[in-house]
């Protein structure tokens, strides 16, 4: 009980480490009304069912969406915390949504997150007019460590039965420090059963149902262009290498960024915490490239 305490306060932590650095970004951050944003978009019933949608600039807008998936542990942080990176990608001419999700809790698991996520896709390709989408949009997808996940997991059930995606489409997918072998978490050394039931929900130790909703399970089924992007302190950064070399087996379209810098600065989910950086400005930049080819 003591080490899964403790294992709640490190989280906690690190949300609240994250959160302050992205405030004091965002301080300096434009005014998001230059974007005009269409703010706390509902597409579900519950209150965290909901996500912000910008709009770049009318002057360089490239009419490409990118719908990002915060991380969190599966148990927390918010997608407002992540606008002050979004605007990275505003002033490079893509609309950007961020999303926000039912996290993990008593009442719901990672399951009912990857269907937030797709009931979230499909409203946007529903209400393309409303929210000003045309419809030779180029979509998106990204997500941070346990948001990568998220994200790609939805990008491989285009190609399968897993999850209710009718209507929509992507054109590629970004991961930075990804969670990506969902299943192989219940074997972590470290980590308690507390902490594993507390994240993972109470099939935590169900190694079948666990599979049932990795990324790595069903990585065959990807079909795009994947970005990859981990660091030398990411402590998931095994993960990213795993996925890597499961997508080069597949002989996939792979761009993989990995960041040799050892300074304190440049950790997990660099490129979203602590923007200015010069490691997370060389990430960010290969996102623009990396979508910047596929629509060009």
């Amino acid at each position: 009980m003591a080490q899964f305490k403790i294992s709640k306060i490190l989280v906690k932590v690190f949300n609240k480490m994250s959160a302050i650095s992205n405030r004091k970004v965002l301080k300096k951050a434009k005014d998001s009304s230059i974007y005009t944003p269409l703010m706390n978009v509902s597409y579900g019933q519950d209150k965290q069912q909901v996500f912000d949608l910008y709009h770049a600039p009318k002057e360089n807008r490239k009419h490409a969406l990118l719908i990002d998936v915060h991380g969190g542990f599966y148990v927390g942080s918010s997608h407002k915390y992540n606008y002050p990176w979004a605007t990275i990608f505003l002033d490079a001419g893509y609309d950007v949504a961020l999303v926000e999700y039912r996290l993990n809790s008593k009442k719901t698991e990672t399951k009912d997150e990857l269907e937030d996520i797709a009931s979230c896709l499909r409203y946007i390709f529903s209400h393309k007019e409303e929210l000003h989408i045309e419809d030779d949009t180029k979509v998106f997808i990204t997500g941070d460590s346990a948001g990568g996940h998220l994200a790609l997991y939805v990008a491989e059930a285009l190609n399968n039965d897993t999850l209710d995606l009718q209507g929509c489409h992507l054109d590629g997918v970004l991961v930075n420090c990804i969670s990506y072998d969902y299943a192989s978490y219940n074997q972590g050394e470290g980590m308690t059963k507390g902490m594993k039931r507390w994240m993972m929900g109470p099939h935590f130790e169900d190694s079948e149902y666990l599979a049932k909703y990795s990324p790595r399970t069903y990585i065959q089924d990807l079909s795009f262009p994947l970005f990859i992007s981990t660091c030398a302190n990411d402590f998931l950064r095994v993960q990213s290498l795993m996925l890597k070399q499961d997508y080069e087996a597949l002989q996939g379209d792979i761009t993989f960024v990995d960041i040799k810098d050892n300074s304190k600065e440049v950790q997990h989910v660099h490129n979203l915490t602590n923007i200015e950086h010069p490691a997370s400005k060389e990430v960010n930049n290969a996102m623009i490239s990396f979508m910047d080819n596929i629509i060009a």
